[in-house]
């Protein structure tokens, strides 16, 4: 487990106007282009890239939750590398009842080997709770569990965000993410990116720490990041 300081953003990049409306794609769901995402260190610096893609009749039809994607996931510097983030279309977030139908990323590299799966755990999300767990490999079992993230959402803050009321100033949201022992493993919280951005545009801004060193668990925080973004604070269209 990494530990580090260096405290990153990760952060919805500006969208492309819309060629027929010319206003940002926010109005006319039907030429926009696919979410685009950055990862910048403390100075700066970008560090990786999470580029969507769905096809654009689901994207303008289906809320960001539901749709289906292969997002391309690029490591900068050193050890750039590409990783894709395969997303199926499920209804279990929708309908808690459908616990064995939750939605999940399973995270590849280039040649198509899966390095790890971030699933939206039923048993806790019903309980009020934001929660997934990260796996390292092909399989979701303890012994292959990397990562866990945890919030409740029993509180102001994340109920003014979930439900996009106008009230979205009330704090930060930090996230609980432990390691295979329950330990701290790094920081994760969505900050307030703006009034435009946020309630015009709906971009979203997340302060972040890599838990781990390896380009692997890199690519797979970065999946967890963008699922967490997809799933609780994206909207349709956006």
């Amino acid at each position: 487990v990494n530990n580090h300081k260096d405290r990153g953003i990760f952060e919805q990049v500006a969208f492309n106007k819309c060629k027929m409306c010319m206003n940002p794609g926010t109005i006319c769901g039907l030429c926009i282009d696919n979410n685009r995402y950055e990862a910048k260190d403390s100075t700066g610096k970008i560090t990786a890239t999470v580029e969507e893609d769905s096809p654009c009749i689901c994207r303008c039809c289906c809320p960001a939750a539901a749709r289906t994607s292969k997002t391309k996931i690029t490591l900068m510097g050193d050890q750039q590398a590409t990783f894709f983030a395969e997303k199926d279309c499920k209804c279990g977030y929708f309908c808690p009842i459908a616990c064995c139908h939750y939605p999940e990323l399973r995270v590849t590299d280039a040649a198509g080997t899966t390095v790890g799966i971030v699933a939206l755990n039923c048993y806790d999300t019903m309980c009020c709770k934001y929660s997934m767990d990260v796996y390292a490999g092909d399989k979701k079992t303890d012994t292959q569990k990397r990562f866990a993230l945890r919030k409740c959402a029993c509180n102001c803050g994340t109920l003014c965000w979930t439900w996009g009321v106008c009230c979205k100033t009330c704090g930060e949201i930090p996230f609980e993410v432990t390691d295979t022992t329950g330990s701290h493993a790094a920081d994760f919280t969505k900050v307030w990116a703006g009034c435009w951005e946020e309630c015009c545009q709906s971009k979203d801004k997340y302060q972040f720490q890599y838990p781990s060193e390896s380009k692997e668990d890199k690519a797979l925080w970065l999946a967890t990041m963008w699922f967490v973004d997809q799933l609780f604070f994206e909207s349709n269209g956006a």
